[in-house]
């Protein structure tokens, strides 16, 4: 009886890290893939939670910085983002999404002199 308690905790302790670590590397491979896609602009995350079997993506606090040499440091503010997906679609390397809602609070271009 002890046994199966045990093996139940230690099954919830894995279940509940491997969550936490799904999204830190989620959260920092897009980080990373935004900072090359976009030529070396700054992106930051506060929290990103991906749940895969409800298929609902949620980021908190998404801040993208424009270059040192720009005046305005944000280029871009946005303090949620919830996007509802079809896994499906996914595996057959398509992109079909249900619902995506943008909270955003500011997004600023300025076109270089160059």
């Amino acid at each position: 009886m002890k046994k199966i308690g045990t093996i139940i905790l230690i099954l919830i302790f894995l279940s509940i890290t491997l969550s936490i670590a799904k999204d830190v590397i989620i959260k920092t491979s897009v980080e990373r893939i935004v900072s090359l896609a976009t030529g070396g602009l700054k992106l930051k995350i506060g929290s990103l939670r991906a749940s895969i079997p409800q298929t609902i993506i949620n980021i908190n606090s998404m801040v993208i910085l424009n270059p040192d040499h720009f005046k305005d440091k944000i280029m871009l503010d946005i303090p949620h983002i919830e996007i509802d997906y079809d896994i499906s679609a996914l595996l057959k390397k398509k992109i079909h999404l249900y619902k995506v809602s943008i909270d955003l609070r500011e997004f600023t271009i300025v076109k270089d002199k160059n």
